[in-house]
This record gives structure tokens, C-alpha cells and sequence, in this order.
């Protein structure tokens, strides 16, 4: 399929610019670095014997961790689509852009390759994170064996949860970077993307307290909380498995609709230049078929 073809292309585009970067490499690195100083640090300080990382408090340790990872990999992530959007309309390369692919198709090759490099960056921190707990040196230095308590199923839900917020939140990212004009345009909208996430950040506490009181049920079925949400839910309690899949699948048929959404606004919008869009355009622009 020539459509299929020309996305996965400029995902690959995508992935490799950004890949490629010094504060990607930088980032990857020192990252786990810095929090293996403070995991050893604490050990020290502490005189702890060793460092167990068992039970239920450590549990929720755990998920605040994998928690900010994701609210701190969507939000650089998403904002980063929307900084691409914006730069190649104020340069005019989608013009050159235009002659090999449809404007579709590059939205939704930028969303999966800017995804790709997310995923990846959290997927070596985790494997560094896995490794320096396992080895022989890391007994040595704290004492005794660390034991993790988030296990295979939960980074695998996890990866799951980030794929799928990360699609709903850049497809709001390629919509702003679609109707502004410069950087400068955008970074006075950036709190549509930061305002639903930060959001999540109130409820965390009380979800983590209770996460099968109302409030937590209510806010799974939110689909911009939805991916915090519902992880925290699943590492601290078993949720009934029908709000599990029914969240899952409100928040999949939110991402795809927002995706078409950010599709029809993106092909009219990045041919617009000069002028923000009023709310009636934009309306417009969605029922142009």
C-alpha cells in the first residue's frame, strides 16, 4: 500500500533525526545514571544492609516513577510534534513534503516516529534500570539484592498505556502545530496539552490512596486521564476487568477520532499561513471532506 508506504518512510524520517540528536543520546544516557547515583546514595546515607524494594509502599513508589516517566516523555514528546508541525510550515519544507506524500500521511508518519522515539527512550532506561539491579556490582555497592516489585506484565501494560496516550495527547499536538504559524503562536497554546496532564497529577494522590473509589473509577473513563490513571489503578489493585477493556477501548476510539480530527485540520491548516484560524474555520475544516 503506497499510503502505508509513504507514512512508515517519514516515520522513519522522523525517527532517525531525532534519534541521531545530542540531548537524545545525552538524555538516554545520564538519565539512568542520575538515578542510579541516588538509589546508591540513599543506601549509603541511609546505612541501610541492603535496599528491598518489596511491599506495598515500595509499590507505590514504583508507579510514581513509571507515572512521571510517561507524564514527562508524552509531554516532551507531544509538544515536540506540534514544534515540527510549526517549523516546517514557518519554512515552507512542507511544501517540498507535499510533492511526495499527502498531508495525512505525514501527520501520521510524524505522531508514530516521534512515538517511536519515546518508546525507545523509555524502553532503555527500564532495560538500565532492570540491568542495575540485577548485577553482581549493584549487590556490592548497596549491601544486598534489590528486588523490584513491578514485574513483566505491568511495564507491558505500561508500554501499552504510553502508545495510546501518547497518540491521543500528539494528536492535539499536530492540530496546535497545524494552526499556528510560528513557534512563538504555539508556545502560547501549549496549555491545551499541558492543562490535561497536569490535571492527572491532582488525581494521582487520591487515586493512589483509593484506587477503586468513585473518583478513580470516574477518571479511567476520562480519556485524558485515562493512561495514568488506569496504570496507577492496575499496579495498586485489580479494577473489575470490564472497566479495564472498556476504558481501553473509550480511549483507543477517542485517539483514532482526535487522529482523523487532527488529519483534516492538518491538511487544510498547514496550507494556511499568516492568520490564525477562528473556532468557526476550524469547524469548518472538520467537515471538509
Amino acid at each position: 500500500m503506497p499510503e502505508l508506504r509513504n507514512t512508515l518512510l517519514i516515520a522513519r524520517r522522523e525517527y532517525r533525526e531525532r534519534t541521531r540528536t545530542r540531548s537524545f543520546a545525552v538524555m538516554t544516557i545520564f538519565t539512568p545514571l542520575i538515578m542510579a547515583f541516588f538509589l546508591f546514595a540513599g543506601a549509603w546515607f541511609s546505612g541501610a544492609p541492603h535496599i528491598n524494594l518489596g511491599g506495598h509502599h515500595s509499590v507505590i513508589i514504583a508507579v510514581y516513577f513509571l507515572f512521571f516517566l510517561m507524564y514527562m516523555s508524552v509531554m516532551m514528546y507531544g509538544i515536540a510534534v506540534a514544534r515540527s508541525i510549526a517549523d516546517e510550515k514557518s519554512s515552507r519544507v512542507f511544501e517540498i513534503l507535499l510533492t511526495a506524500a499527502t498531508p495525512g500521511e505525514l501527520m501520521a508518519g510524524k505522531v508514530l516516529g516521534v512515538g517511536s522515539v519515546g518508546l525507545t527512550q523509555i524502553a532503555i532506561w527500564i532495560a538500565a534500570a532492570l540491568l542495575f539491579t540485577s548485577t553482581p556490582l549493584t549487590a556490592s555497592l548497596t549491601g544486598g539484592p534489590i528486588s523490584l516489585p513491578i514485574g513483566l506484565p505491568h511495564l507491558l501494560f505500561f508500554a501499552l498505556m504510553f502508545t495510546l496516550g501518547f497518540l491521543f495527547y500528539a494528536s492535539i499536538a499536530a492540530i496546535l502545530g497545524a494552526i499556528v504559524n510560528t513557534e512563538q503562536e504555539l508556545s502560547q497554546l501549549n496549555f491545551i496539552l499541558v492543562l490535561p496532564l497536569a490535571s492527572t497529577m491532582v488525581l494521582l494522590a487520591p487515586v493512589m490512596l483509593h484506587p477503586n473509589a468513585h473518583l478513580a473509577v470516574v477518571a479511567t473513563f476520562v480519556p485524558c486521564w485515562t493512561p495514568l490513571i488506569l496504570f496507577a489503578r492496575v499496579a495498586l489493585a485489580h479494577p473489575p476487568l470490564w472497566q479495564v477493556l472498556a476504558s481501553i477501548a473509550t480511549l483507543a476510539a477517542s485517539s483514532v477520532l482526535l487522529l482523523a480530527a487532527a488529519a483534516r485540520i492538518y491538511r487544510t491548516g498547514i496550507l494556511m499561513t499568516g492568520k490564525r484560524p477562528t473556532p468557526a474555520e476550524l469547524l469548518r475544516w472538520l467537515r471538509s471532506r
